[in-house]
């Protein structure tokens, strides 16, 4: 009798575990930093370094961008924070576009993004890359918790190289070289994870690690993670974005390239009509 007693508290313990993993949610905040790297010069000569260092700051500002990652186990949510209209009082409610969404799921290894081109809406549907991470022992504290290091190299593609030679040819050309272009290169992207919440999620599309990534370092990019609440009151549904026509990345990408060169004139400049 005693064994049938002790076998059934182990199921209805196994059972409250799994509905509370099951049930776990949590909210993360981020805030993303663009590195300006590039030289400037007019008329054919270099910036100052202070003129340099004040335009650097003032664009990196212009692109500085908070996003919320809204997760349970399995699935996430990644969206820019966008305040509402209103009088900017404290307390404010905050909401986000439909379009720039991004759905993640670590179970699948599929993602969704929802995006609005040409006044048409897409679901970019596709496959999560695989960053295949070298786990270092390195650690360091970020918001109170014990984060370690991982490293994934971005290899230069062909294309790129391609696009790069060709913007060199336009300046050449054209005589302009207000910005001077750097040739890409193998770019290491470096993260840092929470083993504390174990989830395999982290912003924008990384992922795949023991822990949810809390600060990514690649090229001119830093996104760092400011708060972190876990299962918040007013907990978000996270479900994969529907509205719109379902389309592979790779088709989505053709469909924006082949509307550029559209746009563009024999000097491979984008001629846009504004009424």
């Amino acid at each position: 009798m005693k064994n049938i007693i002790k076998k059934w508290i182990l199921l209805l313990i196994l059972f409250i575990n799994v509905a509370q993993a099951q049930d776990f949610k949590g909210r993360a905040v981020y805030i993303s930093k663009q590195i300006i790297n590039v030289n400037f010069n007019v008329d054919g000569k270099d910036m100052s370094d202070e003129k340099a260092k004040e335009l650097k700051e003032k664009m990196s500002k212009m692109f500085e961008k908070t996003f919320i990652l809204n997760f349970n186990k399995t699935e996430s949510i990644y969206e820019e924070e966008q305040k509402l209209k209103g009088n900017g009082s404290r307390g404010e409610a905050f909401a986000t576009d439909l379009e720039g969404e991004l759905y993640k799921n670590s179970q699948t290894k599929r993602y969704c993004k929802a995006e609005e081109f040409n006044n048409k809406n897409y679901i970019i549907s596709d496959g999560l890359k695989n960053y295949d991470w070298d786990l270092k022992q390195e650690s360091k504290n970020i918001g109170g918790y014990t984060c370690f290091k991982a490293i994934s190299v971005k290899k230069v593609t062909n294309k790129e190289l391609e696009e790069y030679e060709v913007e060199k040819e336009k300046q050449r050309k054209n005589k302009t070289n207000f910005l001077n272009l750097e040739k890409p290169k193998d770019e290491i992207i470096t993260v840092w994870y929470n083993p504390e919440i174990p989830v395999s999620h982290g912003p924008s599309q990384y992922w795949g690690l023991p822990g949810l990534i809390m600060e990514v370092n690649e090229a001119n990019l830093i996104v760092l993670c400011s708060k972190v609440v876990l299962n918040p009151k007013d907990k978000k549904s996270i479900k994969s974005p529907r509205r719109g026509k379902t389309i592979s990345q790779k088709d989505y990408d053709l469909l924006e390239e082949t509307l550029l060169n559209k746009l563009k004139d024999e000097n491979g400049a984008i001629q846009l009509n504004v009424n």
